[in-house]
């Protein structure tokens, strides 16, 4: 089984390739480490993302909304990223750049780290501010069970 850290690894040995190509593959890459490392986190949390192309909205607002100030601003990395993914896949008017790679993936890194650094009371603070945005802001609670 793959995980998210994997395509982070991918992404950085694309960082360290010698051409746009795969300078463009590293950004794409690391986008979906992050987004599949913070999509297992808040399944762990026992949340129910969704599987299309709602998912990372859903993401980066839960991680957004989560009260630990540096999962917040991990939350708005994930979005950025995702902006940058997808001028790196759609706008090949724009040039992608070795640093513009090497940023995307440390970003990516950054961002599986915060979220396998919380603690367990951490972890829980974290699932009852995201339960508490999705029950009064969203109206839409997606939170199935306890973590594991």
């Amino acid at each position: 089984m793959i995980v998210g850290e994997d395509l982070i690894a991918v992404a950085e040995k694309y960082a360290a390739g010698e051409c746009e190509a795969d300078w463009r593959s590293a950004v794409s890459r690391a986008y979906y480490g992050a987004f599949h490392a913070a999509r297992d986190f808040l399944v762990m949390l026992g949340f129910d993302p969704p599987k299309a192309e709602h998912a990372h909205a859903y993401l980066w607002r839960r991680l957004s909304s989560s009260e630990i100030g540096s999962l917040a601003s991990t939350g708005v990395r994930l979005n950025q990223l995702r902006g940058e993914r997808n001028r790196a896949d759609y706008d090949l008017f724009r040039t992608v750049r070795r640093m513009d790679a090497v940023a995307a993936t440390d970003s990516a890194r950054r961002i599986s780290n915060e979220l396998r650094g919380l603690t367990k009371d951490e972890q829980l603070r974290v699932t009852e501010a995201i339960r508490r945005y999705e029950t009064d802001v969203l109206l839409e609670p997606t939170w199935r069970r306890l973590p594991r």
